[in-house]
């Protein structure tokens, strides 16, 4: 997981135009610190290094109003392109990392009220089912799976109660969606920020054993309280149409073709290949939560998945979807030093379907369980 990292932008003149590039970077800068206000417990998120991914496609002279990101996972890069003022088209296959741009991205007025978020605490549900209970016996205490198991009834009761009489309006049910991926995502966050240690995985997921999550520094063997205050709600001043989708890559970008046929700019940050790139896996409590189903019983997400869970058959998959999205004139891909293949191969790649491909390293200082240290993130612009 990546640190905050404030460093100073050293070009501060456009020496071809004599222009001041202060503004522009330090507005780019109130975006990015913005983000902070949201605690963003995702692997591979780029919230530390949104600045220099706004300021390198400005110095390559990407110009665009509408943006695709096609892996949008933590939301944070479709949020900040949203607070830039684009229209932002995201997807991503995990209907919990989905609910991330529904509810940042997407969403420009509906956030859930202290009142509301207390309730979901606190009322006791007849109707809550003991799934957590049942499942997540070496991860939560009893009384922490309880109140999981409560929570979740708790957001379908407040759902059916705010919407129920005007479902059959699509505007209402997209706002009832909304409101979902908030209820859900407040309990979530909250959960992995107390249950992800340092950055280290689990048996391949996020949440620690009980016993090494109460005696880690962080819970100094207390269990969780759930003192949940609501998310925060990431507006723009105007309404930009954004939206978001839920589907494997292959079929988001066929949809996206048809719905928003002038995209200008794909944004693509898939799963690198590498040690901790299968999201299904690690991020499995959050989909079951989401879905009261074990992830082997949801079979949506089982086959894609796995696409870029490793590096065999990477590129096979990799050109699908680069075949898919050529359409878009200009596309922006995110790797890293320890991706499927190095830069120069994933060059070679990208210009088997554009013509032109410029690789801009960024330093990226991040810290790794009690390490910190610097990683090259690469970001290939190619048109």
């Amino acid at each position: 997981m990546g640190s905050r990292s404030k460093k100073d932008n050293n070009v501060l003149i456009d020496f071809a135009t004599g222009e001041s590039l202060i503004d522009g970077i330090s507005e780019l800068r109130k975006i990015q610190d913005n983000l902070y206000r949201l605690d963003n417990p995702y692997v591979g998120n780029k919230r530390g290094i949104l600045v220099d991914i706004a300021d390198a496609l400005d110095k390559n002279s990407v110009k665009f109003d509408k943006v695709l990101d096609l892996f949008s996972g933590s939301g944070v890069v479709s949020t900040f392109f949203k607070l830039m003022g684009k229209t932002v088209i995201s997807n991503d296959l995990l209907t919990s990392s989905y609910y991330n741009s529904v509810a940042f991205s997407e969403n420009n007025h509906i956030q859930l009220s202290r009142e509301e978020s207390d309730w979901l605490c606190t009322n006791e549900n007849k109707d809550k089912g003991d799934f957590i209970l049942k499942n997540y016996t070496k991860r939560f205490t009893v009384a922490e799976s309880i109140f999981l198991d409560n929570y979740r009834a708790n957001i379908d009761t407040l759902i059916e109660r705010k919407f129920s009489k005007n479902l059959d309006d699509k505007k209402v049910q997209r706002e009832a969606l909304v409101m979902r991926a908030v209820c859900i995502l407040s309990i979530e966050h909250y959960v992995l920020n107390r249950c992800f240690l340092g950055g280290r995985l689990n048996k391949g997921q996020v949440l620690a054993d009980l016993d090494h999550r109460m005696a880690h520094d962080r819970n100094g063997g207390d269990s969780m309280q759930f003192t949940i205050d609501p998310l925060p709600l990431f507006s723009y001043h105007e309404e930009k149409g954004c939206r978001a989708y839920n589907l494997d890559a292959l079929d988001a970008a066929k949809q996206v073709r048809e719905d928003f046929s002038d995209t200008q700019l794909a944004y693509v940050d898939p799963p690198y290949g590498q040690s901790q790139s299968d999201y299904a896996t690690m991020f499995s409590f959050c989909e079951e939560y989401v879905y009261g189903e074990k992830i082997d019983n949801l079979p949506h997400i089982l086959a894609a998945s796995k696409k870029f869970a490793s590096k065999k058959n990477y590129k096979e998959h990799f050109r699908e979807v680069l075949n898919e999205i050529n359409w878009i004139p200009i596309w922006a891909v995110s790797f890293n030093a320890a991706s499927f293949e190095a830069a120069e191969g994933i060059v070679e790649i990208l210009k088997d379907f554009k013509k032109e491909v410029t690789t801009v390293s960024i330093n990226h200082e991040y810290r790794y369980r009690k390490e910190r240290g610097s990683a090259v993130e690469y970001l290939f612009i190619a048109r």
